[in-house]
């Protein structure tokens, strides 16, 4: 390879990983411009974790959101309350404690897995987009390749942010449909070139 080549080679590569980086980068960016993501403090006040909630009523009544659990009735999964330091004999032992979040909690929960499910939605189609874009440039190889691994990136993060959340069929259909493409697309690109 000569120095001309192997300089042609080096710009070539560094401007698809720049396409790569910033087309990934202005679509997340413009999400979160237009479509920002819920605040967790818009649920789940601070000042709720200020106060002391010692019976089933301070924590569960007049409209708050908390879960009274009884002394020796935790959740499995925590969250567990705090204990403090000090002589048993100087504090009785306590009725309960409240998981005063726990209403909030589900609802943010919820709101959040709605955004993960509309941002996945939208990565996916910038990553098609950017797929279908990269196959028909045909001038630019570099440009073509950044494009097409853009989007292949597009689809790895929109699926792996709401993966956790997504039920077997429809990862089992993402994952078919982004074999499919990508082999349609190197189909099309290689034969091409061979």
């Amino acid at each position: 390879m000569n120095p001309t080549s192997k300089l042609h080679f080096l710009q070539s590569a560094a401007l698809a990983v720049g396409i790569i980086i910033v087309f990934n980068l202005f679509v997340n960016f413009g999400v979160r411009t237009f479509y920002p993501a819920p605040k967790y403090e818009q649920y789940c006040a601070p000042e709720l974790g200020t106060k002391a909630y010692e019976d089933r009523a301070s924590c569960e009544g007049e409209g708050r959101s908390g879960l009274w659990y009884e002394t020796g009735a935790y959740p499995k999964n925590g969250p567990y309350p705090a204990r403090p330091m000090i002589s048993p004999n100087q504090i009785p032992e306590p009725r309960g404690w409240c998981d005063i979040y726990h209403t909030c909690n589900q609802q943010f929960n919820g709101v959040q897995e709605v955004y993960n499910r509309n941002v996945f939605v939208i990565l996916v189609i910038a990553g098609i987009i950017a797929l279908v874009l990269g196959s028909f440039i045909r001038v630019a190889a570099a440009v073509s390749s950044g494009f097409i691994f853009g989007g292949i990136v597009s689809l790895v993060v929109g699926s792996v942010r709401y993966w956790s959340n997504m039920h077997d069929y429809l990862r089992f259909v993402i994952l078919g449909i982004a074999l499919a493409a990508l082999v349609v697309i190197g189909y099309m690109k290689l034969r091409k070139t061979t």
